[in-house]
């Protein structure tokens, strides 16, 4: 197990924490809204790269549109969390009998938590303008992505969450979002 593998699993278990506190309307919601964010994320990063290619003339085309998806990623996530903690206090509405909802809010969390780190995956990738490739040299964003990759959590994520997820958005992005990100 690597540092990057350590850290990931300390995210993923105070996701899990957390979920278990919030219940499965918030959890869900969350996971739903990580998603829809995603994609509107991936839809956007081209025309706010551009604008923000003006801004930094210096930069690449790829780390404009990366840090689109960033600024859009943290924007709605940041109205994700707001939301989701506005939705109730102490007395979370709780839908399922007994222990199942503290049960399935841990599943919700660490679902919730694996698409930020899908999220923050394409984020990196699109930033190396690469997909699976890796760059050589002192990137800070190619560094953190193959860090990310090296990971077995990382690249078990990849195989699955994010390939799954982008068979299932592939519809909905451009066709040069799903080109970045590999998906056929």
């Amino acid at each position: 197990m690597t540092g990057g593998d350590l850290l990931i699993v300390i995210v993923l278990v105070a996701a899990a924490v957390i979920g278990a506190r919030a219940g499965v309307i918030r959890g869900a919601g969350f996971a739903v809204g990580s998603v829809l964010v995603l994609a509107i994320g991936l839809w956007v990063r081209t025309p706010v790269g551009l604008q923000l290619g003006r801004i930094g003339p210096e930069w690449t085309i790829a780390r404009s549109e990366m840090l689109a998806l960033m600024a859009v990623l943290a924007a709605g996530y940041a109205v994700l969390l707001v939301i989701a903690r506005g939705q109730g206090t102490a007395g979370t509405l709780r839908v399922l009998p007994g222990g199942l909802e503290p049960a399935a809010g841990v599943v919700l969390g660490v679902v919730g938590a694996l698409l930020v780190i899908a999220s923050i995956e394409a984020a990196l990738a699109i930033g190396t303008g690469l997909g699976d490739g890796a760059r050589s040299g002192g990137d800070l964003v190619a560094d953190g992505y193959r860090a990310l990759r090296a990971t077995a959590i990382g690249t078990a994520l990849h195989r699955t969450v994010i390939t799954d997820l982008g068979s299932i958005l592939a519809p909905l992005l451009p066709y040069g979002t799903r080109t970045a990100l590999g998906i056929p």
